[in-house]
């Protein structure tokens, strides 16, 4: 049950937001402390803040990237710059606009690059359970990931954003 909740809150309506992850030490997230460090990343006219956490660097930041086709939703500046673009899931893939997951899934890649920068992939379960059990397991995970701004409070629930991986609601 826990599982379901951690990645149901990256899904919103038919929309997809995310960050991309690599295993490419190099590609951002230099330095010490718990998370290993912050880095940033320019992709397409924008910087995006990474940060290593365990043998993975991962964007701190969801993708804000309007690319030439398929569907994303439109948002006012303070939106995407906050919590980035929402993608239907053929356009975070880079499929066309016809695939759906059942249709094109034979198609993807373990470490699909969709529409992230190169040299990075949309992150699987498989990279979403390492990142899980290096911040603690599922018990400790979202008090360590969450930013400590923008959650709305609640008796006996921690925002400490320990990784600097800063999620949102």
């Amino acid at each position: 049950m826990k599982k379901i909740l951690f990645f149901a809150m990256l899904v919103f309506a038919t929309g997809l937001l995310f960050s991309c992850t690599s295993d490419d030490p190099d590609n951002g997230g230099q330095g010490g402390g718990p998370s290993g460090g912050t880095g940033s990343l320019p992709y397409e006219g924008q910087t995006y803040k990474t940060v290593k956490i365990g043998t993975q660097t991962w964007m701190a930041e969801n993708l804000n990237y309007a690319p030439s086709s398929g569907t994303f939703i439109s948002c006012d500046e303070y939106d995407c710059a906050t919590y980035g673009r929402l993608y239907d899931w053929a356009t975070a893939m880079a499929f066309p606009s016809s695939c759906n997951e059942s249709s094109c899934s034979g198609q993807i890649q373990s470490k699909h690059k969709g529409i992230c920068p190169s040299g990075w992939h949309i992150p699987s379960n498989d990279d979403w359970e390492v990142l899980i059990n290096q911040v603690g397991g599922y018990e400790t995970a979202g008090k360590h990931l969450k930013s400590r701004s923008s959650w709305e409070p609640y008796e006996g629930i921690e925002n400490l954003d320990t990784y600097g991986f800063s999620a949102l609601p």
